[in-house]
């Protein structure tokens, strides 16, 4: 029994041994390439820091005050909501439609499986400059269109009526990623539900909103927020597409402008902390949220 024992220690040393390797070089990863970045953020925040002369002289909570005095800041967070919504509309609705469509089809699943999911495989910066020509006002593919129609030519990316729509209607070339992952958890749903369904004589309406949709709302909880966070987060289409013009300046964009075009750098980390926050307790609900609901 003893020699048992002291086998059974010697299994679960070397067992959390091999542990240890996995997970002690992800939690460095996280902590020199996360964290740390974060923290030096949250202390250059309280500082006058302009790049001349690190960290620069004592600010308090100075940076913060101007931040939330900023109506730039403001008008650039106000973007990011209505890019939010655009988000919700494009790149979160759109997938999980495209997957109820795709679980029911009979014949063809793999041609529209790749259809959908090979867009998603394209680099983002090869996709913005094809849009970026799409857009361009000079002869581009979206004014033939509009002006084939009657309703004229228009400069799509910098109009502030067009910008944030011209921005987001790629989501849904690009949507394909998330549609393969509702794709897979309507998969793993019971098939017997749905024949007890059917024998109750549910139609395919009623088996969608009343089986399909609620056993996939956890997959839904997570990809709402993943468009969140991208949403606030959005820069390199912006960049690339923009410039980061007034009628596209999303919150990111300010805190580059800030920190690195006009090198005020300590009200740029304190731009940053703010979203940190606002994003972090956004997902801190959402994830209570549904935790209550499956609890329940």
């Amino acid at each position: 029994m003893i020699k048992l024992q002291a086998i059974r220690k010697k299994v679960l040393s070397r067992k959390f041994a091999v542990c240890c390797l996995f997970i002690i070089p992800c939690a460095a990863f996280y902590v020199i390439f996360r964290y740390w970045p974060f923290l030096q953020s949250l202390f250059y925040s309280f500082f006058h820091y302009d790049y001349m002369n690190p960290p620069g002289d004592w600010a308090g909570f100075d940076n913060y005050i101007n931040t939330f005095r900023s109506s730039v800041f403001w008008t650039s967070l106000w973007t990011t909501v209505k890019l939010f919504l655009l988000s919700l509309a494009f790149g979160f609705l759109v997938p999980i439609l495209q997957a109820l469509f795709l679980a029911e089809i009979k014949r063809g699943k793999a041609t529209f499986r790749y259809m959908y999911l090979i867009p998603a495989g394209i680099p983002s910066i090869a996709t913005l400059a094809v849009w970026k020509y799409i857009w361009n006002p000079q002869g581009g593919l979206a004014n033939v269109i509009s002006s084939a129609l009657g309703f004229g030519t228009h400069d799509w990316l910098f109009e502030p009526n067009t910008a944030l729509f011209a921005l987001r209607f790629s989501c849904i070339l690009g949507g394909g990623l998330g549609m393969m992952i509702y794709f897979v958890a309507i998969n793993n749903i019971d098939s017997e539900i749905y024949s007890a369904a059917k024998i109750d004589g549910a139609n395919g309406w009623q088996q969608m909103f009343l089986i399909t949709i609620p056993n996939i709302l956890g997959t839904i909880g997570i990809q709402f927020l993943l468009t969140l966070t991208s949403s606030l987060l959005t820069f390199d289409d912006v960049y690339i597409l923009t410039g980061g013009a007034e009628s596209s300046q999303t919150v990111v964009m300010g805190i580059y402008r800030k920190a690195f075009s006009e090198l005020n750098m300590g009200q740029g980390m304190a731009m940053s902390v703010v979203i940190m926050l606002i994003t972090l307790s956004v997902s801190i609900v959402q994830i209570k949220l549904q935790y209550r609901d499956n609890k329940g």
